[in-house]
């Protein structure tokens, strides 16, 4: 019994990545998305830097009329959850605490997070864009600047354009 226990407990566990199960992000605007994020990630000033417990990825929009944040497609996620495995989740897994708590980003569970959001991506060819983006870990811990990005081979190379923002 145990022996078939054990390998179901297995695939039990391996099921429950919080990335999808499907190929590396396919379309060039998808690949520059999970490069722009992976960027955020690796160069957050932070006090948390890279062992926070998650990674809330959302993709902003400034020309809304709201400053709105949304979930990032399936495939930019995946192309992101395969440099840091585990701790990659969209935006709407994620919450601020309250405001009496010092308004800190938080998983569901309620770890420490950071928010990585990335948008408006303007590209003037097929290898060089720019976008805005950054990180919220709380009210005094946050950035945000303007990127450039630049296609060299199949890889994104990525380069912060002026003054970055932080608290």
């Amino acid at each position: 019994m145990t022996r078939i226990l054990l390998p179901l407990a297995f695939l039990a566990i391996a099921g429950c990545s919080t990335a999808p199960h499907h190929a590396e992000p396919q379309h060039p605007q998808q690949q520059l998305e999970a490069a722009a994020y992976a960027y955020l990630i690796e160069h957050n000033s932070s006090s948390l830097k890279r062992g926070a417990a998650a990674f809330c990825l959302a993709v902003s929009d400034e020309n809304a009329a709201t400053n709105t944040l949304r979930d990032p497609s399936a495939a930019t996620l995946f192309g992101v959850a395969q440099r840091f495995s585990g701790k990659v989740l969209v935006q709407s897994a994620c919450h601020l605490s309250s405001v009496q708590t010092g308004a800190r980003a938080r998983t569901q569970q309620h770890r420490d997070a950071l928010y990585i959001e990335a948008g408006n991506f303007q590209c003037t060819s097929a290898t060089r864009c720019t976008f805005k983006g950054g990180y919220y870990e709380a009210n005094a811990s946050a950035s945000h600047g303007e990127y450039r990005a630049i296609k060299q081979g199949d890889q994104w190379h990525i380069e912060p354009v002026g003054p970055i923002a932080t608290s």
